[in-house]
């Protein structure tokens, strides 16, 4: 069980904060340790962290003036579900043989960005590969799907979603006018970053 500790520097109260709502991890599915985390997110505009769990079907808002947390449904219908596994032989057999194929197959949730100036909220998924086979991807590789979708802050309305492959979706940065994303495709200089600009899809 991990939390979150939030302190507030004007009067100096300090708040712990349980990260996992309830419900949102399923017994029978083996979670890696970077699936434990949420994707967190502040709006300074609205006082509101976000946070994007890794297998949640929804958007947990946590109001900072009012300790309130709200759910909003952000699914994504193109993301590959958990495996569950019945036995700890199972678990234990994926632990040794397969646990890259058993992660790779599945989709998650992971980053999360609070844009103010454009009342967005953007979450970030893996979708996931189906019948993964890891000669495949010692070969040639697999083009890596993942998903940005798009909420307004004020009524938490699904904007829309585009698909881009080869993202690393850590390192998304908006602002105003465009928004950058880092494409394993475009790196060509291990001394440089290279991040594609795209501007605000029309929702």
């Amino acid at each position: 069980m991990r939390t979150d500790l939030l302190f507030d520097l004007k009067t100096k109260k300090v708040e712990r904060t349980t990260l996992y709502p309830k419900g949102v991890y399923k017994p029978g599915v083996y979670y890696s340790v970077d699936r434990y985390s949420p994707g967190r997110a502040y709006s300074k505009e609205n006082h509101t962290i976000y946070y994007s769990f890794p297998n949640a079907d929804s958007i947990y808002a946590k109001d900072v003036n009012s300790g309130k947390v709200k759910a909003f449904y952000a699914k994504d219908e193109n993301l590959q579900p958990f495996i569950e596994m019945q036995s700890y032989e199972e678990i234990s057999d994926m632990m040794k043989n397969s646990q890259a194929t058993y992660i790779s197959q599945q989709g998650a949730y992971y980053s999360i960005f609070a844009v103010d100036e454009k009342d967005m909220v953007v979450r970030s998924a893996y979708l996931g590969i189906p019948n993964y086979d890891p000669q495949i991807h010692n070969e040639r590789g697999y083009a890596i799907n993942k998903a940005l979708m798009f909420f307004r802050q004020s009524d938490h309305q699904h904007l829309g979603t585009i698909y881009l492959k080869n993202i690393d979706e850590r390192f998304v940065f908006f602002d105003e006018d465009h928004f950058y994303v880092y494409s394993f495709d475009h790196q060509d200089n291990e001394d440089q970053m290279v991040l594609d600009q795209y501007d605000y899809p029309e929702f």
